[in-house]
């Protein structure tokens, strides 16, 4: 076979979910990839992701997230998709990402540009493979895009990169938000101790405004002016990886 492995003989089913098992391996060995490197967070990548899927289960029946997830297909690749959110950290110097206590406010500034790096490593790929991407590939790299820029974005318009605030943040990023949030208050730090499921819960309630999943009674945003930097503004202070796709 000349060194190559052959796929035994398999049925378009089997095929289809050996293919799809390759597929999930791969996502988890690149997001495996910056977690080596952050060893504070540990396991945070899987948790994740199993917060996603409860979400995204549970609002796919809420009248204000019903149609971006009443498709399988898209609630299926959010959630492969979320183990890629902070794949942007690989291009983090070592000396932020693995400091043991809390950064400076110039280091924070440095830490926030994972998220540009992460979105403009897939952009990149998505151009690279516009040619053969069929439609499954498509969505994928979108959502994942989506997550990876936007999950630190606040429904007050305060986040980061881009100060998006209420319905201008993606659903998809804003379900990835809660449960990043969520993971970090359960979550053993160096500078902090973890809190109790309850403990967090309610800090989150609490604070609605500082994540970027909107509550039943927080009034929507649409007709108010936005506070966000434009695109341009926030990639022009960006360093890039690599010349973004016309």
């Amino acid at each position: 076979m000349n060194g190559l492995y052959r796929l035994p003989d398999l049925g378009p089913d089997a095929l289809q979910q050996e293919l799809a098992s390759v597929q999930d391996t791969a996502i988890l060995c690149l997001a495996s990839m910056a977690r080596m490197r952050d060893h504070a967070t540990g396991n945070h990548i899987l948790r994740t992701q199993h917060y996603v899927r409860i979400l995204a289960l549970h609002l796919r029946d809420h009248p204000g997230f019903s149609d971006p997830l009443d498709d399988d297909l898209t609630l299926e690749l959010l959630c492969r998709t979320a183990t890629l959110h902070d794949i942007g950290k690989v291009a983090i110097p070592d000396g932020i990402l693995l400091k043991p206590g809390r950064l400076t406010a110039e280091e924070f500034e440095q830490m926030k540009l994972h998220t540009v790096y992460g979105h403009q490593a897939l952009q990149n790929v998505e151009a690279l493979t516009a040619v053969t991407l069929g439609h499954h590939s498509r969505l994928f790299l979108r959502i994942a895009r989506e997550i990876t820029l936007s999950h630190h974005e606040r429904w007050d318009g305060q986040g980061y990169p881009q100060g998006l605030m209420g319905d201008e943040i993606p659903c998809t990023a804003r379900i990835m938000a809660l449960a990043d949030v969520y993971d970090a208050l359960i979550s053993r730090r160096p500078y902090k101790d973890e809190m109790s499921h309850e403990r967090a819960a309610a800090c989150i309630l609490e604070g609605a405004a500082a994540i970027s999943i909107r509550l039943s009674w927080m009034p929507s945003t649409r007709g108010r002016r936005s506070l966000r930097r434009s695109p341009a503004r926030w990639r022009s202070n960006t360093p890039t990886l690599a010349p973004e796709p016309s």
